[in-house]
């Protein structure tokens, strides 16, 4: 016995002293302590890095916005993973002891010029100079390899149910890890060869920044080959982007259910590019979302106070650090003017204000992928009317016409028949507006390659369908300085449409799984402002579980104000007698050839004259003979309750509507082909006033609210099918 007790207290002895050695080498040894940041390749797009990994994935887990995100089905397949890790680190003392308050960084790296992959660099501090990871591998049975590297041993750890292998090594103070046994390599590779992601250009930018919980650093010569991994269609446009800026370093902040993140940008000043003579100008402040529909999906928007200075510092500084490149932009810019006959300086330059903004929409079933507009602010919108009129002017002398000028609801939409004309100015980034179709609104001229978008605009800006009145986007909006130098905003539930829209089958279905995800950062904007040599940088990502159901009742509205008051309101009805008309005192009956019977006439008018004028009520006929309109004259102009029909055989009321001397007053009702109501309304002196009902085609009330002066003014509210209140917003004029 005691023998066996001896023997007990002899190893309880040898254990004692082997924990006093252990920790006490632990105290006492020297390690080079490196930054996990040391770790990552050069070639990585974006990093995340926490100084303490635990207080950093605490503030993320106990966010708002993190139960959401799991919500997602893309990381549902990695849920469980994440809880098992946590699990691990609350529930075994040497796992927490190893990876407790340790720095991470974690990066996202280009693979070749079409995938990606991911990697983390863990500081375990003097935990490196143990057996770590046999250690690890044995306390939970999982199977551990030994892969040979001519930079340090790698090994293979197979986890889980589907043998997941997750390669790791350790360097020193860090812990290396990823799925792709490459990025491992490269990784023990830079730590070797010294080409770190943190460069001085890097470096420039992190030293502006307080220190933060977590740090995003992102590195845009990779960006355009990232963001074409997932959206092959706009690597191309992101390319002058990657070849200009270079780093940004930004302060992560998680709050309510957003990510707001603000730091400092720089870029490559050994490029001719506008952004250095933007770092020189003043920010102007921004104003297009006053014009802009409220269905742009993308909007970005370049915005100086002093275009001129602007200009001529862009010039000098592209003659000075391209000679060549200046001297064909020169050349190409003289041939222009001498085959026009103009001087650009005086027909262009002159009236812009500083601020361009470009659009891209959600998609409509007239619109292609490529459409796109662009707002130029103009200081003296009669100086750019005049220099554009002379500019179609000399275009014209000099092409074949092949647009005419049109009057689409008092707005002039005119061609520039001159190919390249964007190019010429702006460079690729405005290649697919070959021929611009152009108006305008307000104080600017709106660009687009699409005259149907145009259209689209203008009928968005008569009915105040504006981003300045998406109430979502306005106060999205606020949250960002007013003036910025550029400025990216992203409504993400038209965005979805777009990409969803224009994508094959096998990109629609990875759209799908991920649409919660994407769909609910109702908005992302990203805004740079020249300060000193770099720019400040602000990124939010406003997240809202309640983003589709928003673009739902946008869409809902838009489909019911989809009334035919243009028609009405412009008087595209009325009867206009000219030359044909039989100009007869007393009862008048007007016959025209039928459209496609060529050999059969119809009656289209029938009514009373007196004096030359149309006097009391006149009916109009479809060419198949039914009713088109009942409408009533007092001296040739429209006075009092005009009724439109179908075209069917019961006579079906399509809209009744008060007029007064040819303007919309009073009572304005449509009614659709089933003969329910679709829309009652009041008007006055020709704009919508007063109480509005909206009805779905089963009679049941969809919208209900009031308008003061032709806008939705006060409480709105909007119901299912089933009568049930979806939800209530109050408008201000």
């Amino acid at each position: 016995m005691k023998k066996i007790l001896k023997f007990l207290l002899f190893i309880l002895a040898l254990v004692v002293i082997g924990i006093v050695t252990f920790y006490t080498y632990l105290l006492f040894v020297k390690i080079d302590r490196m930054q996990p940041l040391q770790a990552v390749a050069s070639d990585a797009v974006f990093v995340i890095e926490s100084e303490n990994l635990t207080k950093g994935w605490k503030e993320v887990k106990e966010s708002q916005l993190w139960d959401h995100i799991l919500e997602s089905d893309y990381l549902e397949e990695y849920e469980a993973d994440m809880m098992a890790v946590d699990s691990l680190m609350a529930e075994n003392p040497f796992v927490r002891k190893v990876f407790k308050d340790r720095p991470l960084a974690l990066s996202f790296n280009m693979l070749d010029n079409e995938s990606y992959d991911m990697l983390f660099v863990v500081d375990i501090g003097k935990y490196g100079k143990l057996s770590l990871l046999p250690q690890l591998a044995g306390m939970f049975n999982y199977e551990l390899n030994t892969y040979p590297y001519k930079y340090g041993e790698i090994y293979g750890l197979t986890y889980g149910d589907a043998n997941e292998v997750i390669h790791l090594a350790v360097h020193e103070n860090l812990l290396i890890g990823s799925l792709c046994e490459e990025m491992v390599e490269r990784s023990l590779e830079t730590l070797h060869t010294g080409k770190a992601f943190a460069v001085d250009k890097f470096t420039q930018v992190q030293n502006q920044n307080d220190d933060g919980l977590v740090n995003l650093y992102l590195n845009y010569a990779l960006l355009d080959d990232f963001v074409g991994v997932f959206f092959p269609e706009m690597k191309e446009n992101l390319n002058s982007v990657s070849n200009i800026l270079a780093y940004s370093a930004l302060v992560t902040h998680l709050k309510d259910k957003n990510i707001a993140l603000a730091g400092f940008t720089n870029y490559y000043d050994t490029v001719p590019s506008v952004v250095d003579a933007l770092v020189k100008a003043d920010a102007g402040e921004m104003e297009a979302h006053l014009i802009l529909p409220s269905q742009t999906a993308l909007l970005m928007d370049l915005n100086i106070d002093d275009f001129d200075r602007f200009y001529m510092d862009f010039m000098d500084q592209f003659s000075a650090v391209d000679p060549e490149g200046f001297k064909a932009y020169e050349k190409n810019m003289r041939m222009s003017e001498k085959w026009l006959g103009i001087d650009f300086d005086e027909v262009l330059f002159p009236w812009l204000a500083g601020e361009f903004a470009v659009a891209k929409l959600r998609p409509e079933s007239n619109a292609r992928e490529l459409d796109v507009l662009l707002a130029v602010k103009a200081n003296d919108l009669e100086l750019a009317k005049e220099g554009l009129g002379t500019l179609v002017k000399h275009i014209r002398k000099r092409t074949p016409v092949k647009f005419d000028q049109v009057n689409y609801r008092n707005h002039e939409i005119y061609l520039l028949n001159m190919k390249g004309f964007f190019k010429l100015f702006f460079g690729q980034f405005m290649a697919d507006i070959e021929k611009p179709y152009f108006t305008y609104l307000d104080d600017y001229v709106v660009f687009s390659n699409s005259v149907n978008s145009l259209m689209g605009m203008v009928d968005d800006y008569l009915v105040g369908n504006t981003l300045a009145r998406n109430p979502g986007f306005s106060s999205f909006l606020n949250r960002f300085g007013n003036e910025g130098n550029f400025s990216v905003f992203v409504q993400m539930p038209k965005v979805y449409q777009h990409m969803y829209y224009y994508s094959d089958y096998k990109a629609r279905k990875s759209l799908k799984k991920n649409k919660n995800l994407l769909v609910n950062f109702a908005h992302i904007g990203w805004q740079l402002k020249a300060t000193g040599d770099m720019f400040e940088t602000s990124l939010l990502a406003q997240h809202d579980e309640k983003a589709m159901m928003y673009e739902e009742l946008e869409e809902m509205q838009k489909s019911a104000e989809d009334l035919f008051v243009e028609e009405y309101r412009e008087l595209k009805f009325k009867i206009f007698p000219d030359e044909t008309f039989p100009w007869n005192e007393g009862h008048v009956d007007y016959w025209g050839t039928h459209p496609e019977r060529v050999q059969d006439s119809v009656i289209v008018h029938e009514g009373e004259m007196r004096d030359s004028l149309l006097q009391g009520l006149w009916r109009t006929y479809y060419p198949t003979g039914n009713i088109r309109a009942a409408v009533p004259y007092d001296d040739g102009k429209v006075e009092g309750t005009a009724v439109f029909y179908y075209d069917d055989n019961d006579h079906t009321v399509k809209a009744e509507v008060d007029f007064e001397e040819d303007v919309l007053d009073g009572s304005y009702k449509e009614y659709y082909s089933n003969g329910r109501t679709k829309a009652e309304l009041t008007a006055n002196e020709g704009v919508f006033h007063g109480e509005g009902l909206y009805y779905y085609r089963n009679g049941q009330v969809k919208i209900e609210g009031k308008y003061k002066k032709g806008k939705r003014n006060g409480k709105w509210k909007h119901y299912t099918k089933a009568g049930e209140l979806i939800s209530k917003e109050t408008w201000r004029r």
